[in-house]
């Protein structure tokens, strides 16, 4: 049982779900959980192809050297699987906090801009005007256009719209800001 929470815990696909949104992959978890499976089924593949190769060539390479070689290879084998698949399933992850890190950076700034034009011109107008400021806001330009893409492409109103970029914000405190908002 403990096994198995760990497992779930470690496997998360709901936290691979947000975290592909949060680093705006677009690609669905199913979709990336096979792609993760097939390159890890490939280094496998090519770890097998290896040694083949280097057996027929009348090379042993022996990496854990008190262990029968053919140990040391079953266990560098599964090392590289595991490596791979769990680099594969964590790199959404670490692409959405990057994401996070830039946000609240420049979230200080785009705020302030906010301000100054909030007396003249509609909500809407605003997040569209830090939308196309993309070189001064960086990645609160993109989650800002996200809100003009979902206003303007698929006519959701902007209030759902708002509701949808801030479910899958990695940044809290732009989440915080689009609550407010709202």
């Amino acid at each position: 049982m403990a096994a198995s929470n760990f497992a779930d815990s470690l496997l998360d696909s709901e936290g691979l779900k947000k975290a592909l949104k949060g680093a705006h992959f677009p690609i669905s978890h199913t979709t990336y959980m096979k792609f993760d499976l097939i390159v890890t089924l490939l280094s496998v593949l090519l770890c097998v192809l290896a040694h083949f190769v280097l057996s027929l060539f009348g090379i042993e390479i022996n990496l854990i050297s008190f262990l029968p070689s053919w140990v040391s290879y079953i266990l560098v084998t599964g090392a590289v699987a595991t490596c791979v698949f769990m680099g594969i399933w964590y790199y959404p992850g670490l692409v959405a906090q990057g994401r996070k890190t830039r946000i609240d950076l420049d979230l200080p700034y785009a705020i302030t801009y906010m301000e100054a034009l909030s007396g003249t011109v509609t909500l809407y107008h605003l997040f569209r005007s830090v939308y196309e400021a993309d070189d001064l806001y960086g990645e609160v330009s993109r989650e800002c256009g996200m809100i003009v893409r979902d206003v303007e492409l698929f006519g959701e109103d902007l209030l759902s719209a708002m509701r949808h970029v801030q479910e899958f914000t990695p940044s809290e405190n732009f989440r915080d800001l689009l609550n407010d908002l709202a």
